[in-house]
């Protein structure tokens, strides 16, 4: 037995057809060869119950967490977002 992989993440592995989605997928796969891995999903977006069922089907997934967006409105405020770290 490997070792005890944990893998955080923010797309569905079985979501819609994208880049995001499908690296997570694979990724997931490839280091289930590697040792045994646990999930866990933190996302801005709602997953439909399909997409959730095969993806606690497939993988050891203790949480998915939904968090909602908080957006930027100014540019001001987005530099200050990403330079001052009191923001």
């Amino acid at each position: 037995m490997g070792p005890k992989i944990l893998f955080i993440g923010t797309t569905c592995p079985f979501g819609d057809i994208s880049g995001a989605g499908v690296r997570t997928l694979n990724v997931l796969r490839l280091l289930e060869r590697v040792g045994k891995v646990t999930a866990v999903f933190a996302t801005g977006r709602e997953w439909t119950s399909e997409q959730m069922e095969r993806t606690l089907d497939a993988f050891d997934v203790p949480v998915v967490s939904r968090y909602q967006d908080a957006p930027i409105g100014s540019l001001v405020e987005r530099y200050q977002k990403i330079f001052d770290p009191d923001y």
